[in-house]
């Protein structure tokens, strides 16, 4: 092989390196800020022992939810179409959570399988309406 193949040999190995290495690096950045969540009828029998935090998403089932009247305390149920999980929050819930609404929950299961919610985020709907003015 003669020295110009050789450095092109050489130049095509190292552009290849770094450009894995960028896209690695890249990927390992964004790992953090996916957001992704389980469906109640998705979640693993490790998160419910290990109570880690992970994200819950479904539907705010209707006629669930109990607010407390002397607390920010609030139970409601999340379902998709198999199943149902019980949630209690303490603080104020986002405005446009409602009784069928979508929501993302994050928090972990206590020791008697109720997910305990740090943060609630509601999701609107894919259908923009403008406001009708009178």
């Amino acid at each position: 092989m003669r020295s110009v193949h050789k450095q092109r040999l050489f130049l095509i190995f190292s552009c290849l390196i770094v450009l894995s290495a960028a896209s690695f690096l890249a990927l390992y950045a964004l790992q953090e800020n996916i957001n992704l969540f389980y469906m109640p009828s998705e979640i693993p029998d490790k998160i419910i022992r290990l109570h880690c935090n992970f994200r819950l998403g479904g539907q705010v089932k209707p006629g669930s939810i109990a607010q407390d009247p002397h607390s920010l305390k609030t139970q409601f149920k999340v379902r998709d179409q198999k199943k149902e999980i019980r949630v209690i929050y303490t603080g104020v819930l986002p405005d446009l959570f409602r009784a069928g609404q979508s929501v993302v929950v994050e928090g972990r299961f206590n020791q008697y399988g109720i997910l305990v919610a740090q943060r609630v985020l509601a999701k609107h709907d894919e259908r923009y309406r403008p406001r009708v003015s009178a």
